[in-house]
């Protein structure tokens, strides 16, 4: 019930999505009508109502959301005054790039997220209150077919335009107050680490450490994110479920042996969760793994059983409800197409598997075929190679990951310290 309940949800954003084309709204629509149809001839009429209610509370949500896309068109063009308070901060190649929430835009009152591009500009702070002069543009859909669609990639991050400036036309009006926030540390840790691994490892390897633990590509080379992609790694330089699993069971082993008390164990792996989430960024993805791994370790403390199915309609209803865009996010659509392949594939043949090796190709192939046709869409190819690749890679990240945080942690305190760490990541 919770699955088609969060279905009919997402439908409803669908329908009311202005990004989405008339022919799918159409189908969508005449789907949902011959469900409920069906439902009323089997006499099951408080299920219809709820599903309808659903339904409409997607499209409510869409709807409300949707009007934040046009609060900057008005004022597209250069010479365009902005103020607002940084939100993150990261370099990206030439550029300074800045999360700016905003408060004035051309002395007019809008309370929305921008990106601020600044070329060789410096990095701000959490909560640093900035006044910029710049060319402001809203994203524009993909002009042909394959294009990626950074339009539905920044509103499904609640990002509804972007602010070109030179570094002479940003002025820091008021520096933060420094006031904590779970916001805030995660911004900050981000940095933090980001500087620790551009010091202890050369520029190569960094940028590719960085792009493993914070899914941070800006310090990737075009030609590694092309072989990446074509031999079907490139998943793992994106912050996903695969981190979560990894990081979970390298860190929730040692919780384990410390703490006896079931719940206790559990209540601290929730905790590491939350932790990792505002560290590692809040994509529809890494959302997805966080709070299905929430719902299996309340399921732990509750000594009932977790439904995976239920626990998938869940997490996807929790970040539709936030980020109706997400619908539209290729990360998303990728992560929860490679559980439900791994979930209806894996978990119906792996008893079968008695071998290791084996089980872990048939986990590789199950999330290849629930992608297959996503991928195969969006980037005109599918990656057959990935299947053998990943059992290589996998077990690799299994061990960078872990020891990437660690040797990062330890580099805070003791740099010496970090820095020998290290040393067991480089190869």
């Amino acid at each position: 019930y919770v699955m088609w309940l969060c279905l009919f949800f997402a439908m409803g954003i669908l329908t009311a999505c202005p990004l989405a084309e008339k022919s799918v709204i159409f189908t969508v629509t005449g789907a949902a009508l011959a469900f409920l149809a069906v439902c009323l001839c089997k006499r099951k009429f408080v299920f219809t109502l709820f599903l309808c209610l659903a339904f409409a509370v997607g499209m409510y949500a869409m709807n409300t959301d949707s009007k934040k896309n046009n609060m900057f068109e008005p004022f597209t063009g250069t010479g365009r005054i902005i103020c607002g308070v940084v939100r993150d901060s990261y370099k990206s190649g030439d550029y300074t790039v800045s999360h700016i929430q905003t408060e004035l835009v051309e002395y007019k009152k809008i309370n929305a997220v921008i990106k601020l591009y600044v070329k060789g500009g410096t990095l701000y702070d959490y909560g640093d209150r900035i006044y910029a002069v710049g060319s402001l543009q809203i994203p524009e859909k993909p002009r042909y077919p394959g294009e990626a669609d950074y339009r539905a990639y920044n509103y499904s991050r609640a990002v509804y335009a972007s602010c070109f400036a030179d570094s002479s036309e940003v002025i820091l009006t008021d520096k933060s107050d420094n006031s904590f926030s779970l916001e805030r540390f995660g911004s900050m840790a981000r940095r933090k680490i980001k500087e620790e691994i551009n010091l202890m490892l050369p520029s190569r390897e960094a940028g590719i450490l960085t792009a493993l633990m914070l899914g941070d590509k800006s310090g990737v080379s075009d030609e590694f994110k092309d072989i990446g992609s074509k031999v079907g790694i490139y998943h793992t330089m994106a912050t996903s479920g695969l981190h979560i699993s990894i990081l979970l069971t390298f860190f929730g082993l040692l919780i384990g042996k410390v703490v006896s008390c079931r719940r206790a164990a559990a209540l601290m792996n929730i905790a590491l969760l939350i932790l990792f989430y505002t560290v590692i960024g809040y994509s529809p993805s890494i959302s997805r793994a966080v709070i299905m791994s929430i719902l299996m370790c309340v399921s732990y403390m509750t000594y009932s059983k977790a439904d995976s199915f239920t626990s998938l309609a869940i997490s996807a209803g929790v970040i539709l409800a936030f980020r109706p865009y997400a619908l539209f996010d290729v990360g998303f659509l990728l992560s929860f197409a490679s559980t439900l392949g791994i979930l209806i594939i894996y978990k119906k043949f792996s008893g079968l598997v008695k071998i290791k090796i084996f089980s872990a190709l048939l986990m590789s192939v199950s999330a290849l075929l629930g992608t297959g046709a996503l991928t195969a869409f969006y980037f005109g190819r599918v990656t057959l190679l990935g299947t053998l690749s990943n059992m290589l890679i996998v077990p690799l990240a299994e061990l960078i990951l872990p020891l990437g945080y660690i040797s990062a942690a330890a580099a805070m305190v003791v740099f010496p310290l970090g820095d020998f760490i290290s040393y067991a990541v480089y190869p």
